[in-house]
């Protein structure tokens, strides 16, 4: 049995915010004044710009809500890299005021490497 190596490939395709634009441009050039889309023109634009409708509807509905053509952004880059631990206050709180004098102690306490622990600080402040 033959099985394709990019059938279960994630084919969607991720535009550029220039991309964006010009679709919301060509969104705007066809039906006048914001508002309600006129009949017919979301369709002309998913064909001329060679995209998927939902991805027409979503640009026209972020910058109607968002504000126009500043609200269109580029959100993959909000999603990627590792997420952060959060410092738990509570816990910090209950290691005794003797026991918290260096980073070490702390981390030993939050059970948490001494790095992470000096990193949150370094943010503070």
């Amino acid at each position: 049995m033959y099985v394709d190596a990019l059938a279960n490939k994630n084919n969607r395709e991720q535009y550029t915010v220039e991309d964006k634009r010009n679709i919301y441009a060509m969104l705007l050039a066809r039906n006048g004044e914001r508002g309600r889309l006129k009949n017919g023109v979301l369709d002309s634009v998913v064909r001329d710009a060679n995209c998927s409708r939902r991805c027409v509807s979503r640009i026209w509905n972020e910058t109607k809500t968002g504000g126009g053509v500043n609200s269109i952004k580029n959100n993959l880059k909000l999603k990627t890299g590792r997420k952060k631990m959060s410092l738990d206050i509570e816990a910090l709180e209950a290691i005794p005021p003797g026991e918290r004098t260096t980073i070490r102690q702390v981390a030993a306490g939050l059970n948490m490497s001494k790095s992470t622990v000096h990193r949150r600080y370094e943010i503070k402040h």
